[in-house]
């Protein structure tokens, strides 16, 4: 039975980068992928399109250690509208934040659909968050995604964001319910001579606490070009089109047992070229030859 996975939903894409993500380490041995583009602006646009691999996520930076001070988000108007986690980006290799694991409760009630929170990927100036967030997570539904008593909570970037090595960046958690400190997500820290990477902010300013180090987990994921010698037929195509044109490339990929690249995630890259502010809508999606478990 062939198996479909969308490696990328549909979506504006305006500059080169890396687009959405599968884990295709169940979907088969030869896969077929349909990348699908349709111009909406720019003069004499192109774009081509690519698919990298990654084995599976490494671990990257961490605090594992156990704490026992308690932070609440979002408990009045101007009080911990967001709260921040600072990390330092691996020094070596071209990685992509994939995942992030936040020591997170709730307290009070929340039934399951009134609210969410997530994460966001910040730039770093001076030791805070900067600019527009670099790309979020999937948010997560707090009566049924957030435990009750402290815990891991895993978050998701389903477009994987490439970051620079040696980097600081910032992980700013966020709610969407009504300021409560009553009922409200709270996280976990350990408490520290110096060096804490917490931050608070009063929906001015942010605030560090140099006595807080947070308990998170990242990985990460390492992408390259997807080699040339698995392609088995219909290479993609580079697309120059007029606007409003509608454009299909397909690529058909044989992963041998004993390749190495079974347990692979796979993104499609797309580079984007032309004049005036070129985009494209793409989507990409991927048919496998049957649901395997290696």
């Amino acid at each position: 039975m062939r198996k479909a996975t969308l490696v990328s939903t549909l979506a504006a894409v305006a500059a080169s980068a890396g687009q959405g993500c599968a884990d295709l380490r169940n979907i088969g041995r030869i896969c077929d992928f349909l990348v699908i583009s349709q111009n909406t602006a720019g003069t004499n646009p192109t774009m081509t399109p690519k698919l990298q691999s990654s084995p599976p996520p490494v671990a990257g930076p961490f605090n594992s250690a156990v704490g026992a001070t308690v932070t609440s988000l979002f408990t009045g108007a101007t009080t911990n509208n967001k709260l921040d986690t600072s990390f330092t980006a691996p020094a070596s290799g071209a990685l992509s934040l994939y995942q992030v694991q936040k020591m997170l409760q709730y307290i009070g009630a929340f039934a399951p659909g009134a609210a969410t929170v997530q994460l966001d990927i910040f730039a770093d100036s001076a030791g805070s968050p900067t600019g527009s967030s670099l790309g979020a997570s999937t948010p997560i539904d707090i009566g049924t995604g957030i435990p009750t008593a402290f815990n891991y909570v895993t978050f998701t970037w389903p477009k994987p964001l490439d970051l620079t090595a040696s980097t600081v960046y910032h992980i700013v958690m966020s709610a969407t319910y009504s300021a409560s400190a009553v009922n409200c997500v709270q996280e976990r820290s350990l408490t520290v001579a110096s060096g804490g990477n917490q931050q608070t902010f009063n929906n001015t300013t942010w605030t560090p606490v140099a006595t807080q180090a947070e308990e998170y987990n990242t990985s990460f994921l390492l992408f390259t070009d997807f080699p040339a010698n698995f392609a088995i037929g219909n290479p993609m195509q580079a697309y120059v089109q007029q606007t409003g044109a509608l454009s299909i490339s397909r690529q058909v990929i044989s992963c041998p047992l004993n390749s190495g690249l079974v347990n692979e995630f796979i993104r499609l890259y797309c580079t984007i070229g032309g004049t005036a502010s070129p985009s494209f809508n793409v989507a990409c999606e991927c048919i496998g030859d049957g649901d395997y478990n290696y």
